[in-house]
């Protein structure tokens, strides 16, 4: 596999776990009775997994057109990613870390291109 598949594929794998995080955090917010339900926390992730989805599927669909807007949406990303990993840690949701994990490993195959492009 060469590099320009990771590349194109990479934003897919990151807004496919953000579009599961998002099914994840709508239905713990939603849900009475597991101790989340309600909360701003809660409500905070719904808001960063959609963030995560929409920057995903922007770089996804205009890759080949974004210069330093793509590199600015990338390191979002991550942030994104971390932080709401975070958040569904404190929150105790079991599957919404496991969600981010996916994007970061969608996240980190997308850095495959530079590191090839680096050492050529």
């Amino acid at each position: 596999m060469n590099a320009s598949f990771f590349q194109r594929w990479s934003p897919c794998v990151v807004a496919l776990g953000a579009a599961v995080g998002l099914i994840i955090s709508i239905i713990n917010y939603f849900t009475p009775g597991n101790g989340i339900s309600g909360t701003p926390g809660a409500l905070l992730v719904i808001g960063s997994t959609l963030a995560i989805l929409l920057a995903a599927t922007v770089i996804w669909f205009l890759a080949g057109r974004l210069s330093w807007i793509g590199g600015t949406l990338f390191v979002l990303i991550l942030l994104g990613i971390l932080g709401t990993a975070f958040a569904g840690y404190l929150l105790e949701s079991a599957w919404l870390p496991v969600t981010m994990a996916v994007c970061l490993a969608g996240w980190l195959t997308g850095l495959v291109p530079a590191f090839s492009r680096a050492t050529a």
